[in-house]
């Protein structure tokens, strides 16, 4: 779990040092007042990134030439985290990240320091938006719990980068200098299959696991189901890219493999995406972090932090309740813009991006 979070010139937060609560920390302030901004903080050090995809440079408070976080940790793994950020005019690395005082080189080997689970208004775009979306879901969920799946996505995406430039390089030439592509053929169909094969496993255990959180949301009213679509067995990729050759050739793209997978979410039998209500698809979205959670929980003696990230005005009653419920089972970071109905160990007033503790 997280023992303490320190910032420093990140976004509009004060630099401070917030020492959390090991079960639910609360963190009431209006809008723009630097909650999300605290829990983006907590994001990038476990995962390197953001979760809105924003670039290194925003981090930086505007004037500043550097942003630092640094996350402390217990339990089995306890170690700091600690990411430094350079502005452009700054000297050294854009980013630097130290695990237990160590400066790691590969993103890999952050994951797993510091497990999160988070759950946003915006997550429903998992439901509305394509396949790369729930894509992104299946890998953020599986690079934190294995180092092996994100070699195999790293290198997965490092050849199908370097597969369209032959492509490209192709382009109104004869089939027979088609017979370059099959070195990039065979390393793409070898790393596909691995990811193919890891996601089929993941997805097996999270659609069991969302649908019965789901039906326990709807007190048994509606079916939940997410299956796993993957764009070719394992064994049929890496005949299909052959298959596909010329075709790609004239696309400048590879059109087969685990870049083009979908988990296809069904309410009811129909597609969420085009079926459900708001209010559905938010459900659906929120049994599926949960089955995340839960599922962490379970594989694992240190359970996942939860971040909970304005939530709760957009739950009803019953749903709110579930949450809490869920929350009380490992460490939850929450943030509202009131806290009528939702209980903290620790609470924290956040206003102008200072965090004080209230209780």
């Amino acid at each position: 779990m997280l023992t303490g979070v320190y910032t420093e010139n990140f976004r509009n937060l004060k630099t401070d040092t917030i020492e959390l609560h090991s079960g639910v920390n609360l963190f009431i302030g209006r809008n723009g007042a630097g909650k999300t901004n605290f829990l983006e903080s907590i994001h990038l050090a476990a995962c390197g990134k953001s979760w809105k995809n924003a670039g290194n440079l925003d981090f930086i408070r505007f004037g500043a030439d550097y942003a630092r976080v640094a996350a402390e940790t217990s339990g089995g793994s306890g170690r700091k985290i600690e990411v430094r950020l350079r502005g452009s005019g700054g000297s050294g690395l854009p980013k630097e990240i130290f695990v237990g005082g160590a400066q790691i080189r590969r993103l890999g080997e952050l994951y797993g320091a510091l497990r999160l689970v988070s759950f946003s208004p915006e997550d429903v775009w998992v439901v509305k938006l394509g396949p790369a979306e729930r894509r992104r879901l299946l890998d953020m969920e599986l690079c934190q719990t294995s180092s092996v799946y994100y070699y195999n996505l790293k290198q997965y995406y490092h050849t199908l980068k370097q597969r369209n430039a032959c492509l490209r390089g192709l382009f109104g030439r004869p089939l027979r200098d088609f017979a370059e592509l099959e070195v990039w053929d065979e390393a793409l169909a070898g790393f596909g299959a691995e990811i193919i094969s890891a996601r089929r496993a993941f997805c097996r255990e999270l659609a069991d696991c969302a649908a019965e959180i789901h039906a326990e949301l709807s007190g048994g009213a509606e079916d939940f189901k997410a299956l796993y679509r993957p764009n070719a067995e394992e064994a049929a990729l890496l005949p299909k890219l052959r298959r596909t050759a010329e075709r790609d050739v004239n696309l400048g793209a590879t059109s087969a493999g685990p870049h083009k997978d979908d988990l296809t979410l069904l309410l009811n039998g129909r597609e969420a995406k085009l079926y459900a209500s708001q209010g559905q698809q938010r459900s659906v979205c929120l049994s599926l972090k949960l089955a995340v959670l839960r599922r962490a929980a379970e594989n694992s003696a240190e359970p996942p932090v939860l971040l909970l990230d304005d939530v709760f005005s957009e739950l009803d009653g019953k749903r709110r309740r579930y949450l809490m419920d869920c929350a009380g089972r490992s460490q939850t970071l929450i943030t509202s813009a009131e806290a009528s109905d939702i209980a903290g160990d620790r609470v924290f007033l956040v206003e102008n991006g200072e965090i004080s503790k209230i209780r």
